[in-house]
């Protein structure tokens, strides 16, 4: 999803090429089955909250934006994430 990609407090991370894009495809594929993964095996909904969580802060992490709350509706993940909600509740 994320491909080659350092965090920012990776080394090289200031090298990388301001312009990337995510592969919406894999995003889609991992969105996916994090939420059924999530659904299915009720045990570990709490370890797929966090991974959620952190995929959310790589993200923006990523794209050169602050972690925080204020930030969260500029991530793409996140976006997929409430959208598969919204259609499973429908």
């Amino acid at each position: 999803m994320f491909g080659d990609r350092l965090a920012k407090d990776e080394p090289g991370f200031e090298n990388q090429d301001p312009n990337f894009e995510i592969d919406v495809h894999k995003q889609d594929i991992v969105v996916k089955t994090i939420f059924r993964k999530a659904q299915s095996e009720h045990a570990y909904a709490n370890f797929y909250a966090k991974l959620c969580s952190r995929i959310v802060r790589l993200e923006l992490t990523i794209n050169r934006l602050k972690p925080a709350r204020s930030n969260a509706k500029q991530c793409l993940f996140r976006d997929e994430i409430l959208r598969n909600c919204k259609e499973s509740l429908e």
